[in-house]
């Protein structure tokens, strides 16, 4: 699993799954809630004629065609695991590198009850694993896991309903008109500067005192405060659904 190091976005995908890699989720309500129960909101379970699809999204790795099976309850279809195929997901080789929607109707789960786990079990060619430097040589830092695909959501919808995956709002920020580079990582906590919260970015760029700030988002939900410009810097403290991004501008 890989952090987005982001406090707008939870989300965290599944990096390079290769050939016989098995994903599993503990559990899928099928059978709905009745009433809200510890967090979780009262929803329908499914029915049958509901037009059940799963929706997943996914990142082609670039490697060659593969294919997803989707099992309920076991990821091997045997007498041990007690698994069940109820659809496949075939992705082609020239399939483009980013992130897409795949659906694929799934009626085996409609009417069932209570809770059942899923299982996407991976087939395609082998993939060998980078070799770290010999000889002497200082190791690599740990890279990105390459494979098949990375996994970004899994979800169920019903006929009339679509499944979206969450997106967090991205922020842009001019001075005088020019657009500023703007750091996909935070700066990190040390015993120097004190950050606890991974929070505060840091990036730059000219001005002066009469230099004008402007910050705008893909979301209304965000809110700003840009402070004044002291000594050539700035800070322009973002808001999202109460939590904050403070870019600290040079």
């Amino acid at each position: 699993m890989q952090d987005t190091w982001d406090n707008w976005d939870n989300h965290m995908d599944l990096a390079g799954i290769t050939n016989r890699g098995i994903i599993g989720f503990k559990y899928f309500g099928f059978g709905g809630v009745a009433k809200d129960t510890k967090g979780v909101k009262a929803f329908r379970g499914t029915q049958k004629g509901d037009g059940t699809m799963l929706n997943l999204w996914l990142t082609p790795g670039g490697k060659g065609a593969f294919r997803i099976h989707v099992m309920l309850d076991g990821p091997y279809a045997n007498t041990i695991h007690n698994g069940k195929e109820i659809a496949v997901i075939d992705v082609p080789a020239d399939a483009q590198r980013t992130v897409q929607k795949f659906e694929v109707p799934v009626p085996a789960v409609e009417g069932l009850k209570g809770k059942h786990a899923i299982y996407l079990v991976a087939e395609g060619p082998e993939i060998p694993a980078p070799q770290q430097p010999q000889w002497g040589r200082r190791p690599q830092q740990p890279q990105r896991p390459q494979g098949l695909f990375d996994l970004q959501g899994i979800g169920f919808s019903r006929q009339g309903l679509m499944c979206e995956r969450p997106i967090a709002p991205t922020i842009t920020i001019t001075v005088d008109g020019q657009q500023v580079n703007l750091p996909q990582l935070p700066v990190r906590s040390t015993g120097a500067n004190g950050y606890t919260e991974e929070n505060r970015y840091q990036t730059f760029a000219r001005m002066t005192d009469s230099s004008v700030i402007k910050a705008t988002a893909t979301s209304p939900e965000v809110s700003f405060k840009i402070g004044k410009i002291a000594d050539g810097r700035a800070t322009v403290t973002c808001t999202y659904r109460g939590q904050k991004k403070i870019y600290l501008i040079n």
